[in-house]
């Protein structure tokens, strides 16, 4: 991605390029983190990105999800039925 420019209006705001935006696949209401520092402003954003975090031996992904809780239980449920029916050379 190459360096791009925008203004700060006077209410503050800075409008990230649409080239920017589609490239990130950014939204309106995204939430980001800003640093400022002596060598300039840093946004990283907070929303829209899955992280994975360990809980005791596991590992975590939190998130929001992209689909509803019960479709990703009923897709799993059906992946494993797939893979039961293939390993118990059962066909498909």
């Amino acid at each position: 991605m190459e360096t791009m420019e925008t203004v700060l209006d006077k209410a503050g705001r800075v409008e990230l390029p649409r080239d920017v935006r589609e490239e990130l696949g950014l939204k309106p209401g995204a939430v980001f983190r800003v640093k400022a520092s002596a060598r300039g402003i840093t946004l990283r954003l907070v929303s829209g990105r899955t992280r994975l975090v360990k809980k005791g031996s596991v590992w975590v992904i939190r998130g929001a999800l992209a689909c509803k809780p019960e479709e990703l239980i009923d897709s799993h449920l059906r992946d494993r039925e797939e893979r039961d029916r293939q390993v118990l050379g059962m066909g498909i």
